[in-house]
């Protein structure tokens, strides 16, 4: 049966009131899709299956744990993406933890064919923890180091200029543990370790690998 068939067939079993069976069901179109890394229907079929998996077990815990479970045999680390989503939506706050867990996770995968998934790992970091400027900047750095254009160099400027902040573990939208684990990760993305640098040096070395766009 077509993916689309059969979230039709999931979402009508689901009005009949079995939701168990069309949790079942969900799984069984899911699973394959994970294990074939294809990307058809799987936004919405994840959707689908948080719903009925929390309203087969309201428990967020379970739920997260679950998660976890497809992500395992997920083979495209794209699904990443979706998982976040539902997590981020249905966990709440904490979610936003999990979500930087599981892209420090994906970084750790080998993404070297595949810079633009890199890319929007970073980005993703980025959006989770906005108030983290020291992760900010490494992850503007990273992004710039895979994309080299001046839109991307402009976000490292931009971030440079602002005024250095301490870091506040009690402002933080993650436990300092999972800050910790993440900042080594995310550091194997950069090309040079600005940590020691001021914005000069920084600069310089960022126009350089921009070569002839720096000149446009």
């Amino acid at each position: 049966t077509d993916c689309k068939s059969g979230i039709e067939i999931i979402c009508n079993t689901e009005k009949e009131g079995k939701t168990t069976l069309a949790l079942q069901l969900c799984e069984s179109f899911l699973v394959p899709q994970l294990q074939n890394g294809d990307m058809y229907c799987i936004w919405d079929l994840i959707f689908i299956w948080s719903k009925l998996q929390l309203k087969s077990n309201p428990s967020k815990q379970v739920f997260v744990d679950q998660c976890y479970q497809l992500l395992r045999i997920a083979t495209n680390v794209r699904v990443i993406f979706p998982f976040m989503k539902v997590i981020k939506d249905e966990v709440g706050e904490d979610g936003l933890q999990i979500c930087v867990e599981i892209c420090g996770c994906a970084l750790q995968l080998d993404l070297r064919e595949d810079p633009n998934m890199k890319s929007l790992i970073y980005k993703a970091i980025a959006h989770f923890l906005p108030n983290d400027l020291e992760i900010l900047r490494i992850c503007a750095l990273s992004v710039f180091f895979l994309e080299r254009t001046l839109e991307s160099y402009y976000t490292v400027e931009h971030l440079y200029k602002c005024a250095d902040e301490e870091y506040n573990e009690c402002t933080s939208s993650v436990q300092n543990r999972v800050r910790f684990e993440l900042l080594p990760i995310l550091k194997k993305g950069l090309f040079f370790d600005p940590e020691f640098w001021n914005f000069l040096m920084i600069k310089q070395n960022c126009l350089a690998l921009l070569g002839d766009k720096a000149l446009d």
